[in-house]
């Protein structure tokens, strides 16, 4: 038995190569004309294609020109501007958690991690802050701190300032001093 299948594997390889020899020599081995397969390559070879663009005439491809840019501006003429964000509330489980968020004039939603709402992700949630991913880089929102636009250099907001006195809300009655 074990004989008989070693005559067979051994034979397999020469009687493969001759059957496709017979078969290569069956159907012609025109090597003067052309093959389907040479005009159907040419035909694609000369056909414009969308992942390598053309160059117009100054040797420059238009879609590399109109392609976003790499990096976004913070400032100055067509500056990215985030929206504002407000952390108004959050909810923790043993399940999930979920932020209540305000995004611009909009009122508040509740969102989970992961969610994306113009542009901003929602990377992590704790019990006072919300982190988001934005096309800027990471922002964290708290209920003192609401994201919005950038203040100039020493300038100082309402909720940053020294003597703004903002305290995140409460479940219950405010404490008596």
């Amino acid at each position: 038995m074990l004989d008989r299948r070693l005559v067979l594997i051994g034979s397999a390889a020469p009687v493969g190569l001759l059957a496709g020899a017979l078969v290569w020599i069956a159907t012609g081995s025109d090597a003067g004309g052309a093959r389907p397969i040479d005009a159907l390559q040419a035909q694609i070879g000369s056909a414009p294609s969308a992942l390598h663009p053309q160059p117009g005439p100054t040797g420059i491809a238009a879609s590399n020109v109109t392609a976003k840019p790499v990096f976004l501006m913070s400032v100055g003429p067509g500056a990215v501007s985030l929206p504002s964000v407000r952390l108004v509330g959050v909810a923790l489980t043993p399940r999930s958690r979920a932020a209540l968020l305000a995004i611009d004039t909009a009122p508040p939603e509740w969102f989970s991690v992961g969610d994306v709402r113009r542009g901003l992700v929602i990377s992590a949630i704790t019990k006072s802050t919300v982190e988001l991913d934005t096309q800027l880089g990471p922002r964290t929102v708290s209920f003192t701190e609401p994201l919005g636009a950038p203040t100039p250099a020493g300038a100082t907001s309402p909720a940053t300032s020294p003597g703004a006195a903002v305290s995140p809300p409460t479940a219950g009655p405010a404490p008596h001093p």
